[in-house]
């Protein structure tokens, strides 16, 4: 018997079968990763330029010289020398209950007061305080701690420190309540504490 010969539309039709069927095969993950790769992004969708920027940590604000000298007053201080301090450019200075509150948006807000601080008793209250739970110290020296606390799944920081400015002593504090700062808002606090001396 005589075979009927294969016309060109059975080649055509052969071809695209195949084609069919290896184009199936693909997984789609291998096509997700040409976009991307087309793209430039990652895996999470984003840049490769802005996962980056997300990585890098906030730079640090920069500071200023605040004068606390009329605040002071106003809190209750009767020395004549005037009193400054470093603080984020743009900071606020305010009086509240005999303190002066030193405050630059929601991540700086330091209480400095006109009297030293018992740093050892808060030292005491942050160990045994039963709401926010102590979870140790990222500063503990006689002059100053920053006690690391946990509460309703929030961890904080909390800054309790004294600076001496020739026979004065100024108590700063984070300001209480319902706030919260992180370990490194909490050292620029103490930084700024530490900068408090005499005005030229």
């Amino acid at each position: 018997m005589l075979k009927r010969a294969r016309t060109p539309l059975f080649w055509i039709l052969a071809m695209g079968c195949l084609l069919a069927v290896t184009g199936c095969g693909k997984k789609s993950g291998d096509t997700d990763s040409k976009d991307k790769a087309k793209t430039g992004q990652t895996d999470d969708g984003m840049k490769p330029a802005d996962a980056m920027k997300a990585a890098r940590p906030a730079p640090a604000p920069k500071l200023a010289k605040v004068d606390l000298t009329a605040m002071l007053k106003k809190a209750g201080r009767e020395a004549t020398t005037k009193i400054q301090i470093m603080a984020p450019e743009g900071a606020k200075v305010t009086e509240s209950f005999g303190d002066v509150v030193v405050s630059a948006g929601k991540t700086f807000k330091l209480v400095v007061a006109t009297s030293a601080h018992d740093v050892a008793k808060d030292k005491k209250f942050q160990l045994n305080n039963k709401v926010q739970k102590h979870k140790g110290f990222a500063v503990d020296t006689p002059e100053a701690i920053i006690g690391k606390s946990e509460a309703f799944g929030r961890t904080s920081f909390f800054l309790t420190a004294n600076q001496k400015v020739g026979k004065e002593t100024f108590g700063c504090q984070s300001k209480r309540g319902a706030v919260s700062f992180t370990e490194a808002q909490a050292k620029l606090m103490l930084a700024a504490c530490k900068s408090i001396k005499a005005a030229p």
